[in-house]
C-alpha cells in the first residue's frame, strides 16, 4: 500500500471507530484552539494592536508555539519573524460629541464615547464646533455618474455621511465606499470633522494611514445617536438612506444641528511589527518546492480612549488559534504532505491588511512557489461555513472538493471575496487565495464584548477539518500546480461572465463556466414558418421543467435584479431568439415577461436593417415595437457605423452588440445616452490598437462598454493586452461583464 493510500485508510478507521464508540470524531481539536483563543484574547495582550505592545506579545507567543510544535523558521532559515515597521494608531481622552442648542439657555446635550461615537483609526485630533451638513454616501465619482459633495459647502462645517455605498450592482463601487476614501474627500473639501453613521451601532474601524488628516476628528456615530442628533431637522437614519438612494448626485443638505467635538487620536510612526511565519517541509522532491499557505491575522483593535479593551477572540484569536492547531494536526499525521506548508499568523490586518500586503510586496518566501493560500478570519462564532474563492480558482477547488463528502459540500455557502481580509494581496496576484469564515451572525464584531466565553469549539473543529482535508489534497496533489498564467486566468475567472446566444443547456464546463447564461428561446425555430409563436411557448414551457429538475446545476433567474453571483450554480435568464418570433404582435412581449422572458436578442441582419444611409425603415418600425416591451434588448450590428446610426435612432435603452469590426472609430464621437451599452466581441476589440480601444472608451464611458469573449480562451490575449497597457484589475473585471450585469440590472429596475 503506498502512502498516500495508507494515510486515508487511516483517516477511514478513525472516522468507523469514532462511530463505533458514538463520539464526533475530528481531525482539528477545538478544545484545544479555545485554550489559545483565552491566551490571545486575555486583557494581558490588551487587544494585540499591531505596533504596541500587546500585539508584539502575541506575535511573539505564537512564534514560540510554531517551535514547540516543530516547524521551521519561514524567514531566511533562521527566523520566525518578519519584521518591519509601521505607523500605528493610537488614540486617548477626551473624547467629545455635543450637540449645541438652538438657544442659551439649554444645556449641550452630550454623547457617550464607546456607546453613542466612537473614533476611526487613524482619524485627526484637535477641538472644533460647526454646523452639520448630510453629504449623502460621501462618494465624489463623476464619472460614475454620483457626486455627493457638488455644490455643498463644507467650509468650517461637520460633514454626515451614510456608510457603504448605493446599491448598484455588485462590484460596481469599490474604494469609493470604503471609510477612508469618504473622509478624506470631505476633509479636502474643508470639513472640519467627519461623520460617518450605519444601520446600527457605532464600531471601531479603519481609515487607513493613507488618508489621515492630522486636524480632522473623524467619528463612527450609532444610529440611535444619530436619530437624536436629527431629531430639530425632522428627519431619521432611514430618512437619509432613502434620500440618498434616490438622488445620484449633490446629494447634501445643511440640518439643524452644530457639534462640538474633541478628538485625541493620533499615531505613531516607525513603530515595530513582525508576521509570523512557520514552515513544515515537503517530502516529495519533486515537488517540496511547491508550497500551500495557512494564514490568519493576529492583531486587533486595542485600547480604545474610555480604556476598554477590544478581546478580538473571534476577529481573529480564533483564526490564529486555527492556524497553530492545523499545524499540530498536520506534525502529527504519520504520512508527511509531498508539499511544504507556511503556515503565517499576519499583523497589522484591523489597519489596512498591512501584514499581509507587506509578504507580499517583501516576501520572505517565493510567491511563485505559493500554489494556494488559505485565510481563516472569524472562525470561532455563527452557523454554517463561508467559503470564498472556488469561482475564481475552479482548478484548485476540484481538488479541495474530492475530499468533502456530498453533504458538507452542499452545505458550504460559496461566494466571490473582495478586498478585506488577508486573501486579498495574494489574490491580486493570481494566486490561488480562499477565505474561510463562519456564517450567520456576528454579534459582537468590533465590539469589546468579543470574548473567549462566546467561542464555539465544535464549530471550530469543523472548519478545521474542512481545512485540513484540503490542504492535505492540495499539498498531496501528484501533478505540479505550478500555473504560468494565473493572473490571467484569475482575471477570467473572478469577473461576472455572462454567456450570451446560448444554443444548448448546460453551458459546455463548469470550470469555464458563467456566472449568468442569457438563453435564448426559439434559436432553433424557422422563423418563415406558421406556428412559431405556438412552438416557442411550448419549448419556453420545456425549459421550465428543465431548469426546475434537481440534477441540472443551473436555475432560472426571475429578474436580473437577482443574478446570482459567485456561486455554485449559474443563473440562467430565458430571452427570445428574434423579434420575429412574436408574429408583429407587439403586445405579446407583456405576457412573455410573465413566464419569465427578461430580454429580447435581434439577430445581425444587414440587409433588413441597414442601407448605405444608415436605418432601414424595418429598423424604425422594429424600434417602434419594441417601445414599450418591459424585456432588455440586445441588438446584433456588424460595424461600430452601425452600432452609432442604431443608437442614434433608439429611443429606448438598448444593448449593442458589435460582431464584426470596430474600425472606423474616427467616424463621430458618440456620447451614449443614459440606457445604451456598448457591447464589442473579442474580434472587435482585436482589431483596435490600445489606444484605439481607450479613445473609443472614453468616448462612449468605461462603464458604459463591455467586452464578449467566449470563454477564457478567446478572453487571455485581450486580458495579456489590457495588463501590458496598465489596465486595473477593476477595469478589466468591468469589461468582461461586469458593466453588462450592472447595466441588465439597473434596467429591470428603471422600467
Amino acid at each position: 500500500m503506498d502512502p498516500l493510500s495508507m494515510r486515508s485508510f487511516i483517516l477511514t478507521m478513525a472516522v468507523i471507530t469514532s462511530s463505533v464508540l458514538g463520539k464526533a470524531q475530528t481531525l482539528v481539536d477545538g478544545y484545544r484552539a479555545l485554550s489559545s483563543i483565552e491566551i490571545l484574547a486575555s486583557d494581558s495582550l490588551q487587544g494585540r494592536r499591531s505596533g504596541l505592545p500587546g500585539g508584539e506579545k502575541a506575535a511573539a507567543w505564537i512564534a514560540n508555539q510554531f517551535l514547540n510544535i516543530g516547524l521551521q523558521p519561514g524567514v531566511g532559515d533562521t527566523s520566525f519573524f518578519q519584521d518591519f515597521s509601521i505607523t500605528t494608531a493610537v488614540e486617548s481622552g477626551p473624547m467629545v460629541m455635543q450637540l449645541w442648542p438652538a438657544s442659551a439657555e439649554t444645556e449641550p446635550f452630550e454623547f457617550e464615547y464607546g456607546s453613542d461615537f466612537v473614533s476611526f483609526a487613524y482619524g485627526g485630533a484637535g477641538r472644533v464646533q460647526g454646523q452639520v451638513v448630510f453629504v449623502g454616501y460621501g462618494i465624489q465619482e463623476p464619472s460614475k455618474g454620483r457626486d455627493d459633495l457638488a455644490g455643498a459647502d463644507l467650509k468650517g462645517k461637520v460633514a454626515l455621511a451614510l456608510r457603504g455605498a448605493p446599491n448598484d450592482g455588485e462590484g460596481f463601487w469599490g474604494r469609493e465606499g470604503g471609510h477612508g476614501y469618504k473622509a478624506a474627500h470631505a476633509a479636502d473639501a474643508g470639513a472640519i470633522a467627519y461623520l460617518q453613521v450605519g444601520e446600527g451601532p457605532c464600531m471601531q474601524r479603519t481609515l487607513g494611514v493613507e488618508n489621515r488628516r492630522a486636524n480632522v476628528p473623524c467619528f463612527w456615530i450609532s444610529r440611535k445617536a444619530c436619530d437624536r442628533l436629527l431629531a430639530a431637522s425632522r428627519l431619521t437614519v432611514d430618512s437619509l438612506f432613502a434620500r440618498a438612494n434616490t438622488q445620484r448626485s449633490g446629494c447634501h443638505l445643511d440640518l439643524a444641528a452644530t457639534l462640538q467635538v474633541e478628538a485625541n487620536a493620533g499615531v505613531i510612526p516607525n513603530a515595530a511589527t513582525r508576521n509570523v511565519v512557520g514552515i513544515f517541509p515537503g517530502s516529495d522532491p519533486r515537488l517540496a518546492h511547491e508550497m500551500v499557505l495557512v494564514g490568519a491575522h493576529m492583531d486587533h483593535l486595542g485600547v480604545d480612549a474610555v480604556n476598554r479593551i477590544f478581546h478580538g477572540a473571534d476577529d481573529n484569536a480564533s483564526g490564529a488559534a486555527l492556524v497553530l492547531e492545523l499545524a499540530r494536526t498536520l506534525v502529527a499525521d504519520p504520512i508527511p504532505p509531498r508539499r511544504s506548508i507556511a503556515f503565517v499568523t499576519f499583523t497589522g490586518e484591523d489597519l489596512g491588511l498591512l501584514g499581509s500586503e507587506e509578504f507580499v510586496a517583501h516576501p520572505p518566501l517565493p510567491l511563485d512557489s505559493i500554489v494556494t493560500m488559505i485565510n481563516l478570519d472569524m472562525v470561532g462564532v455563527g452557523q454554517g461555513i463561508s467559503l470564498g474563492g472556488f469561482p475564481n480558482f475552479p482548478a484548485i477547488w476540484d481538488i479541495w472538493e474530492l475530499v468533502m463528502s456530498d453533504s458538507l459540500r452542499q452545505s458550504l455557502r460559496h461566494f466571490k471575496p473582495g478586498y478585506y481580509s488577508d486573501h486579498a494581496p495574494f489574490e491580486d496576484l493570481g494566486i490561488p487565495a480562499f477565505f474561510i469564515d463562519t456564517g450567520g451572525d456576528h454579534p459582537h464584531y468590533h465590539q469589546p464584548e468579543d470574548e473567549a466565553a462566546l467561542i464555539q469549539p465544535e464549530l471550530m473543529a469543523q472548519v478545521g477539518d474542512i481545512v485540513y482535508q484540503g490542504l492535505r489534497a492540495i499539498a498531496d496533489h501528484p501533478a505540479s500546480l505550478v500555473e504560468a498564467d494565473r493572473l490571467t486566468h484569475y482575471l477570467w475567472h473572478s469577473s461576472e461572465t455572462v454567456l450570451l446566444n446560448a444554443p444548448t443547456l448546460p453551458p459546455p464546463t463548469l470550470d469555464d463556466g458563467p456566472d449568468l447564461v442569457l438563453y435564448e428561446a426559439g434559436k432553433t425555430i424557422d422563423q418563415a414558418s406558421r406556428n412559431r409563436l405556438r412552438r416557442l411557448l411550448l419549448e419556453l414551457s420545456r425549459l421550465d421543467s428543465t431548469l426546475n429538475a434537481d440534477s441540472l446545476n443551473m436555475r432560472k433567474v426571475a429578474s436580473f435584479v437577482r443574478i446570482p453571483s459567485g456561486q455554485l450554480v449559474p443563473g440562467v435568464a430565458l430571452g427570445l431568439a428574434s423579434p420575429k418570433l412574436v408574429e408583429n404582435t407587439p403586445e405579446i412581449y407583456t405576457m412573455l415577461a410573465k413566464l419569465g422572458v427578461l430580454f429580447v436578442h435581434v439577430p445581425q441582419d444587414d440587409k433588413a436593417y441597414f442601407g448605405v444611409r444608415g436605418l432601414k425603415k424595418p429598423a424604425g418600425d422594429l424600434i417602434a415595437q419594441l417601445e414599450s416591451a418591459p424585456q432588455a434588448v440586445i441588438w446584433d450590428v456588424n460595424s461600430l457605423t452601425q452600432a452609432y446610426s442604431l443608437f442614434v435612432a433608439a429611443t429606448r435603452p438598448l444593448v449593442v452588440q458589435v460582431n464584426g469590426s470596430a474600425k472606423p472609430v474616427t467616424k463621430s464621437e458618440l456620447k451614449l445616452l443614459p440606457g445604451q451599452f456598448l457591447l464589442l466581441s473579442a474580434r472587435a476589440v482585436k482589431d483596435l490598437e490600445v489606444k484605439e480601444f481607450q479613445a473609443l472608451a472614453a468616448s462612449v464611458g468605461w462603464y458604459n462598454l463591455g467586452v464578449q469573449a467566449d470563454g477564457m480562451q478567446e478572453a487571455t490575449p485581450l486580458i495579456s493586452t489590457w495588463q501590458k497597457a496598465g489596465f486595473s484589475h477593476g477595469r478589466i473585471h468591468d469589461l468582461l461583464g461586469l458593466n453588462l450585469v450592472r447595466y441588465l440590472r439597473k434596467m429591470t429596475v428603471d422600467r
